[in-house]
């Protein structure tokens, strides 16, 4: 991986994540990464932080071991006990999440409720406060008061695990989806797959689109299969169509001019370094 006067890979130590160039970049540029000139495509976990909040209460063994090294075990027996998973509203809330629809619901009750936003990245914005802003922004928050109406029990969880610091939430299921990409579905990917290149970012995978010759699918059951295992909960995995799949608006020269707009920031090489079988 070549950058413009800076490169590198670096682990976070609060919460797991492989952040890199490619985590960075603006998600109109991520269609044009390429490995050895050959173009990449994404597949991408749906609404992975909401999923993978549904499986604080529900824990399996090693969702349930990350909660208690970074609540520590009273909290997460005490949050466990309190049975959220056999509630009606976390119930609806799972089936949502797991079916890819949590968004578009809540913004439909957005509307019902008259709650205002400008676009879709502004609604996102506003539901993430309720798994990231304080506790006190049901004061403040039309989508958290409408969040808390129709999932109380929810509510009531992730309150409980922010009381202390409000980013207590977004830390642990950054760690879970870290543990989730990196330490299980990273390896069975390179046993699988030992000569396919990829990258990873955060909650997708980019492989090698020619590459994967004609096995996307099963690629995909593989990576759903492991995501589930890890948290419980079967995701659902949608590709992003790559630049050589899209119809684009720009010749390739023009697309090349585009990303030498980003150029101050960073430069992409053709030779990056990737995931490969040792």
């Amino acid at each position: 991986m070549s950058l413009y006067g800076w490169q590198g890979f670096w682990l976070s130590t609060s919460n797991g994540r492989l952040n890199s160039n490619f985590t960075r970049l603006p998600s109109e540029l991520v269609q044009y990464l390429t490995i050895d000139g050959n173009h990449l495509i994404e597949l991408d976990c749906t609404n992975s932080q909401p999923l993978i909040a549904a499986s604080l209460f529900d824990p399996t063994p090693d969702v349930e071991y990350i909660m208690e090294e970074f609540l520590d075990k009273q909290k997460t027996s005490y949050i466990i006990r309190l049975g959220i998973a056999d509630m009606p509203d976390f119930k609806y809330y799972l089936s949502l999440v797991s079916d890819a629809n949590f968004y578009n619901f809540m913004m439909d009750e957005f509307k019902k409720n008259n709650i205002k936003f400008n676009d879709r990245e502004d609604f996102k914005n506003q539901i993430f406060t309720v798994f990231f802003g304080k506790n006190n922004s049901i004061h403040y928050s039309p989508a958290v008061r409408l969040f808390g109406s129709i999932f109380p029990s929810m509510l009531n969880g992730f309150e409980l695990i922010k009381e202390v610091k409000h980013n207590k939430l977004s830390i642990l299921l950054q760690k879970i989806e870290s543990h989730t990409f990196l330490d299980c579905v990273t390896p069975k990917v390179i046993l699988k797959y030992p000569e396919l290149p990829f990258i990873t970012k955060h909650d997708s995978l980019l492989p090698v689109e020619i590459k994967l010759n004609g096995q996307k699918d099963e690629f995909q059951k593989l990576v759903s299969e492991t995501i589930e295992n890890v948290i419980g909960i079967r995701p659902t995995l949608r590709w992003k169509s790559s630049c050589s799949t899209t119809k684009r608006t720009h010749s390739s020269e023009n697309g090349m001019d585009f990303l030498s707009t980003f150029k101050q920031s960073v430069f992409l090489s053709q030779n990056i370094t990737t995931y490969t079988h040792p």
